[in-house]
């Protein structure tokens, strides 16, 4: 299965991207405190991991929503005080990798502050060209815009994962480095724990593995702009901002059976009216590797924010 998705970006002014700066000084570094916590929810996987020592303590988070080679990621600590939004990150897969820019969205975990939430990380070895190819393939079959979908592997490789030993975060001149060790078993339970979600929903896995190209959104710019003219007033009056996820079903016809949201990041008062835009939303279903259309599911990434 080939499970995509696309960043909705929805909001009153998007924060800018700003060029990335090497890091002159020498990283801080931080060893993994705990053993990985596994949480298998009904509608997240989620591996926990925190490091450092008392007023040093950080944490790291990794959910997956549904199947795919990524993963929201947040982290949390006095480490990152000095880290913002309107900065981009330069985010490094340890030394498996070369270093890429992420979006990152400030958020607080309880007691520890000064987190980063970053709302997709593709966990690919070559993460720029891969990605690149994804949107070259898109505009190929006018699924124009930043917001196309990126059709990538239905789950994360482990064994590129064994090779992933820390995940670095750098604005400016300042890293932080988490000491995860190799990732390659921790990517083996949330692929056991996203198809489990799969079966939990209703899908065949096996099924699913076998859908070639998921369900295209055909009236997208229209529902988007439905979206955000529905931007919550409470929470725009507090500013309030979110990252959040929303997983459609489609059926063979291409018809919306269900639609629900989950949040990445917690709110008091913003809850998306997205799933009631989606009622009017116009879909071609799934297709298989024998070319027949199959019910399956539309997945996307939606993100409020308010400067």
């Amino acid at each position: 299965m080939r499970v995509f998705a696309s960043a909705l970006a929805l909001g009153i002014v998007m924060a800018g991207f700003s060029s990335p700066v090497q890091a002159a000084k020498e990283p801080v570094v931080l060893k993994a405190r705990t053993p990985w916590n596994v949480d298998f929810g009904e509608t997240k996987c989620r591996l926990a991991r925190t490091f450092g020592e008392g007023e040093d303590m950080h944490v790291l988070l990794v959910d997956q929503h549904y199947p795919s080679s990524g993963a929201s990621v947040t982290v949390a600590g006095s480490s990152f005080k000095r880290f913002t939004n309107r900065k981009e990150t330069l985010v490094a897969l340890g030394d498996a990798s070369q270093p890429f820019e992420a979006p990152a969205m400030k958020a607080e975990l309880g007691r520890i502050s000064h987190g980063l939430v970053f709302s997709n990380i593709y966990f690919l070895k070559d993460q720029p060209a891969v990605l690149i190819e994804a949107r070259e393939a898109a505009d190929a079959a006018n699924e124009t815009g930043d917001d196309a979908p990126v059709r990538i592997s239905a789950q994360l490789d482990a064994e590129f994962g064994a090779d992933i030993e820390y995940l670095s975060f750098t604005q400016g001149s300042r890293e932080v480095r988490l000491e995860t060790g190799p990732l390659g078993e921790a990517f083996e339970v949330l692929n056991t724990c996203t198809s489990d979600m799969l079966r939990e929903w209703g899908f065949d896995v096996e099924t699913q593995r076998l859908v070639e190209k998921g369900p295209v959104w055909t009236n997208r710019d229209a529902i988007t702009r439905r979206i955000v003219d529905s931007y919550p007033r409470r929470a725009l009056r507090r500013g309030e901002s979110a990252v959040l996820r929303m997983r459609v079903t489609i059926d063979e016809q291409g018809g919306v059976e269900d639609c629900v949201i989950n949040e990445v990041t917690q709110t008091e008062t913003l809850e998306s009216p997205a799933c009631e835009q989606m009622q009017g939303a116009e879909f071609e279903p799934a297709v298989n590797v024998v070319g027949q259309p199959v019910r399956s599911f539309f997945t996307t990434s939606i993100t409020y924010r308010v400067n």
